[in-house]
């Protein structure tokens, strides 16, 4: 594994030093994974200009990725759309527990809700948070805040689905075996600085 640090340009000038070293003929594979789709097409235009051949070099982001690990192992469910239905939803279960909200509070909370679940917290965990560590009223609005969670969780429950976290987890679950990747020479990570 080689870790390369540094400013945009040195990283593209490695990068491009890296794969003129480690790809020798046009049949090796190396899989370039970026964080999004404008530095993807970026870097794919500016490739193909400074090597030339860019045959064999795959581009992805990281979540075309784990859905492609996932489906070379099977795993063929479709992501929960993350569109209206989740807005509804939200305005459903505020709606229930009798909570006002402003415009752009319901995207503002799913985009909150969507941050717990990647990082694997647990309603409970929210619970758990010791009272010291708050105010009482911060404690409380964490107390609420649990208890949303867990009626969002039980509503995007569905067995068509796999959710952007479950989509993630399953894809490192399968990645040991993945023949997808295992036919990649090099599998190159770039521009992520978190």
């Amino acid at each position: 594994m080689n870790l390369f640090t540094g400013h945009a340009g040195a990283l593209k000038d490695a990068f491009y030093g890296f794969i003129k070293e480690h790809k020798k003929n046009h049949f090796d594979k190396a899989l370039v994974v970026l964080p999004g789709g404008r530095l993807q097409s970026v870097l794919k235009r500016e490739a193909a200009q400074k090597l030339g051949v860019i045959a064999n070099i795959y581009f992805t982001d990281f979540l075309s990725l784990a859905l492609e690990v996932n489906a070379a192992a099977g795993d063929v469910k479709p992501l929960l759309p993350d569109t209206y239905r989740q807005d509804f939803i939200i305005k459903n279960i505020l709606r229930r527990r009798g909570a006002a909200h402003a415009r752009g509070y319901v995207r503002a909370l799913k985009a909150a809700l969507r941050d717990l679940i990647n990082a694997q917290v647990t309603p409970q965990i929210l619970r758990d948070i010791k009272e010291e560590n708050f105010d009482p009223e911060a404690k409380e609005q964490l107390t609420q805040l649990a208890g949303l969670y867990e009626d969002y969780l039980a509503a995007i429950k569905d067995p068509r689905f796999n959710t952007y976290a479950q989509t993630l987890q399953n894809a490192a679950q399968n990645a040991g075996q993945s023949a997808y990747l295992k036919s990649f020479g090099h599998i190159i990570f770039y521009g992520f600085y978190d």
